[in-house]
C-alpha cells in the first residue's frame, strides 16, 4: 500500500467445505506476500484515495473474479485476460 488505507479480505476453504474469510486493515507502507491459490479482495473503505501496487511472478495471464454464494463457497463468475498489466474483458 503506497497511499491511504485498504481492507484486504482473504478467502480460503474451511474444513467443513465452506469458505472462511478473514479481514485486515492495511495502511501506507504495509505489504502482503502470498503464493499461488491466494484469493483476496482489496477495497478502500476510507474517505480519501488509496493506492496499492500488485506485483506477480510469474506474470499473470488472466485474473479470475469470484462471488461468495452462501454455503456453497466461492464460485468463479468471470476471468479477464491481462494485457499490458491490466485486466480487461
Amino acid at each position: 500500500v503506497t497511499a491511504g488505507d485498504l481492507v484486504e479480505t482473504t478467502a480460503r476453504p474451511g474444513i467443513d467445505g465452506g469458505v472462511v474469510t478473514t479481514t485486515r486493515s492495511l495502511s501506507a507502507g504495509s505489504h502482503v506476500v502470498f503464493g499461488p491459490g491466494h484469493v483476496h479482495d482489496m477495497a478502500n473503505h476510507g474517505l480519501g484515495p488509496a493506492l496499492s501496487v500488485h506485483v506477480s511472478s510469474p506474470v499473470l495471464s488472466t485474473m479470475t473474479f469470484f462471488e461468495q454464494r452462501g454455503d456453497t463457497g466461492l464460485v468463479p463468475v468471470r476471468s479477464e485476460a491481462i494485457t499490458d498489466g491490466r485486466a480487461g474483458r
